[in-house]
């Protein structure tokens, strides 16, 4: 008596629909404001809006998620500043250049602010867990 052959299927399940690209691998703790209006930073290349917690952030118990006010990425440029750095769509931007910023107007601004002479540091929440990175206008 021979052994059937084993077959092995692979499912590929994309993210759901709508879900910010930077918040696939948690719940997303993060969603624009009610009657948000997007900013845009076309200096880094991001697309902002004023963020608000979700139902899944105040559910979680999981440690080292934090909590902040800010500015969440709603649109990035693929070719731009902003993505070639790593920031991603989802991602709550809290400060820029050492300054805490809680909208999507303050958040634009000072990133549109980044020159060529030094580097920006720009921090953020990706799954609730706080990341930075440097930001030179070329």
């Amino acid at each position: 008596m021979g052994l059937a052959p084993l077959a092995v299927v692979l499912v590929l399940l994309s993210p759901m629909a709508g879900q910010p690209r930077g918040q696939q691998d948690a719940p997303g703790f993060y969603e624009c404001t009610a009657r948000t209006r997007s900013v845009a930073a076309p200096t880094v290349g991001l697309t902002l809006c004023d963020a608000r917690p979700t139902a899944a952030l105040e559910r979680t118990t999981a440690e080292g998620i934090q909590r902040r006010e800010g500015a969440l990425v709603l649109e990035i440029d693929a070719q731009g500043l902003a993505a070639r750095e790593g920031l991603m769509r989802g991602d709550l931007i809290y400060r820029v250049s050492g300054t805490p910023v809680t909208t999507a107007a303050e958040a634009a601004a000072r990133l549109d602010q980044i020159t060529p002479a030094r580097d920006t540091v720009v921090n953020f929440l990706r799954g609730g867990r706080p990341y930075r990175v440097q930001l030179r206008r070329e």
